[in-house]
């Protein structure tokens, strides 16, 4: 960690404040790695020639950022957590369900990392109002409800939650917990639902305290929601509903509202529509900022280069 730094006492900016921006500096050019330790109260005291009070308040900033983790008694640690680069226009080939392996078994295994996965909810239930429109369904209209946790490198990544027509999934291996090789988008076009094109919807929002938890975000931090439709090639019928959330860097937030649309395709003639939304949230910077930050999620090079001259 780098010691050269000192407080500016004429600065507007609090002594606090001051602190937490170099220390997140040193996270984001990773001088203090994912997982590392951060100095002990008493070394940041020294460094920063701070009192204690104010070392924990800039450390409580980097809490409520989601940067780090506190743990009581051991200290605090660089979250070990960094985002999955979501390839959109690699991530729904053919060839990897072909391969035997789902989209976020692929995603992971292309950086490198181990992917794993917890099912928290596996059975029927009703579509609620909104999945059900998204279905073409009647609201009410049993589903198939696969809720579960992504992990990363045994870290909480995302939480992805998938809805299937009842009439569909029933019978078939969709409603065991190991759909098998290449994952739910594979037993549906075994089924003769050969898949066409998919809809994406990118927003950002607060999470509810159940997404908190699961996740281990600190208070304050936002979420990318991303709701995805798929749609087969015979006739256009709605064949999956799911949804995604991932934690946002604070950084990215906004208040102000704004969509932008892309037409992609991808190497084997699967379309993906992809709808980046702000929604409204406090502490937030811009919406522009918000959409840059969901096309760098979705690895989406001509949106990025679009808002990146806007």
């Amino acid at each position: 960690m780098d010691s050269s730094y000192s407080i500016d006492p004429t600065s507007d900016r609090p002594a606090y404040k001051q602190i937490a921006d170099h220390l997140r500096d040193q996270i984001a050019q990773g001088e203090l790695a994912p997982g590392q330790a951060l100095p002990s109260e008493r070394v940041l005291m020294d460094t920063y020639g701070a009192a204690r009070g104010t070392v924990r308040q800039a450390i409580n900033v980097l809490k409520g950022e989601g940067l780090i983790l506190v743990e009581h008694g051991r200290g605090s640690f660089v979250r070990p957590a960094p985002p999955v680069k979501r390839l959109a226009s690699d991530r729904f080939a053919r060839r990897h369900r072909q391969a035997g392996k789902a989209a976020f078994l692929a995603e992971l295994e292309s950086e490198g990392r181990e992917p794993s996965v917890e099912m928290l909810q596996l059975g029927r239930g009703k579509a609620p109002g909104e999945i059900a429109v998204r279905l073409g369904l009647e609201k009410g209209a049993p589903v198939l409800i696969r809720h579960r946790r992504h992990l990363a490198d045994g870290q909480p990544l995302e939480l992805a939650t998938s809805y299937i027509p009842w009439q569909l999934a029933k019978g078939t291996t969709m409603t065991h917990e190991n759909s098998g090789p290449g994952g739910i988008y594979a037993r549906i076009e075994e089924l003769g639902h050969r898949l066409d094109h998919f809809t994406e919807d990118v927003a950002a929002r607060m999470p509810t305290p159940d997404e908190s938890r699961a996740l281990i975000l600190g208070p304050g931090v936002p979420v990318f929601q991303l709701v995805r439709t798929a749609y087969d090639q015979l006739n256009s019928s709605r064949v999956f509903y799911g949804t995604t959330i991932s934690q946002l860097d604070s950084d990215n937030t906004f208040v102000q509202s704004e969509k932008l649309q892309l037409q992609q395709t991808t190497n084997d003639n699967v379309g993906v529509d992809m709808n980046v939304a702000a929604t409204n949230l406090v502490n937030a910077e811009s919406a522009r900022n918000a959409a840059l930050a969901a096309a760098a999620q979705s690895n989406n090079l001509s949106l990025l280069d679009y808002l990146g001259k806007s």
